[in-house]
């Protein structure tokens, strides 16, 4: 155990570096957590986690691969792109709310949905993970350790996004930022566009 401990370590610490870079999964989270009730709010978290265990459970697999065949990947951003555009029309029409009124549309089965398509939608997300994870396990062949790397990416993804979900959900921030919400809403939507430009640039300039 000990032989292949640093190396987990060093796979977390850049998993985390990654996770918390800004990304439409941050965006989500955060509107989740002021709009909704923290049950749907966590059931978005647990579909993002899912959908990097996903990309790790891939990766580990030796799918990892398929982000060579540049054909897959144009349609995999051109997806990815559609359903960005989709995120940010929600995102910019968005009304403003009270601060104390929390939504009781939707389910938390919807907020899983959400929150998994959100992530299996992000080619970076799956090209990052994909890396990180093609590293590790080059450096440590033990089938154990392979699903140790899966694991670490579900839990990591699972504790950052419900941390924010956690904090962004106290009463204190939804007082404060519920009656900006809407505003919030349009900037990321602005934000979560330049994603989708970044896209559909990258599938037509190849």
């Amino acid at each position: 155990m000990t032989e292949w401990l640093p190396l987990l370590v060093s796979f977390t610490t850049l998993l985390l570096v990654g996770v918390m870079s800004p990304g439409p999964a941050f965006f989500v989270t955060t509107h989740s957590a002021l709009t909704f009730s923290r049950k749907e709010a966590f059931a978005s978290v647990l579909g993002i986690a899912t959908g990097n265990l996903i990309f790790a459970s891939l990766s580990v697999l030796g799918f990892s691969a398929l982000s060579q065949n540049s054909s897959l990947m144009n349609v995999i951003h051109i997806f990815g792109g559609c359903y960005l555009l989709y995120l940010a029309f929600k995102l910019s029409t968005a009304q403003p709310v009270q601060a104390h009124a929390v939504s009781d549309q939707g389910d938390q089965s919807c907020g899983f949905l959400s929150g998994c398509m959100v992530q299996l939608s992000n080619p970076k997300a799956f090209l990052f993970i994909s890396s990180a994870v093609s590293f590790a396990v080059q450096k440590n062949h033990e089938p154990h350790f392979y699903f140790l790397v899966a694991m670490v990416t579900f839990l990591v993804s699972a504790g950052w996004y419900g941390f924010i979900c956690s904090v962004v959900s106290l009463r204190f921030f939804r007082e404060a930022l519920r009656p900006k919400l809407h505003w919030f809403c349009r900037c990321s939507a602005l934000v979560i566009l330049y994603m989708a430009y970044r896209m559909f640039l990258q599938v037509f300039a190849s």
